[in-house]
């Protein structure tokens, strides 16, 4: 889930939902799939944490409205 302030997701191991706030820079690598679709790795406080969007279509414009609505934080 992204919102104009956080970005969020589903911690299946531990059933809960993760979220952190909306940062510049945030997006640490990006895998695109020739479908345009691909994964979106982010950084998160802890360097052990994963946070992933996994499958994401149109992964370009979602990483684009990712760093826009983040310009300012």
């Amino acid at each position: 889930m992204l919102t104009n302030h956080r970005v969020a997701w589903l911690n299946s191991a531990a059933d809960d939902v993760v979220s952190l706030p909306l940062t510049q820079n945030m997006v640490r690598r990006v895998m695109m799939k020739p479908s345009a679709a691909g994964d979106i790795i982010f950084a998160t406080p802890a360097d052990d944490e994963s946070a992933v969007f996994y499958n994401v279509p149109n992964v370009r414009a979602v990483v684009r409205l990712i760093n826009d609505l983040s310009a300012d934080r």
